[in-house]
């Protein structure tokens, strides 16, 4: 079960790798759940390391960030929306 959180927690639980969720839009998780809207050349990024992800976070369905096995975090440099892209600025903390 993960952890309900505020927006201002989710840097220290993006660098724990821990589970969350935040007002039912971003959540942390251990597995990859779905691509979303992630654009096609990270999705293929994304499935040819699938195995190795251990945590992922979501802005509404689409990845927005995720972990290695080997603690490399990838966050891609896609435009989204408002609300997303506030979403993507607290993992670059």
């Amino acid at each position: 079960m993960s952890d309900r959180i505020t927006l201002r927690e989710v840097p220290g639980y993006w660098a724990a790798r821990q589970p969350f969720n935040c007002n039912g839009t971003l959540s942390g998780r251990t597995s990859i759940e779905g691509y979303g809207r992630l654009p096609e050349p990270h999705v293929a990024e994304l499935a040819k390391v699938a195995s190795r992800v251990a945590y992922v976070v979501y802005s509404y369905e689409t990845p927005i960030g995720w972990v290695l096995d080997d603690g490399t975090e990838e966050i891609p440099k896609v435009k989204y929306s408002m609300t997303t892209s506030r979403h993507q600025r607290l993992l670059w903390r």
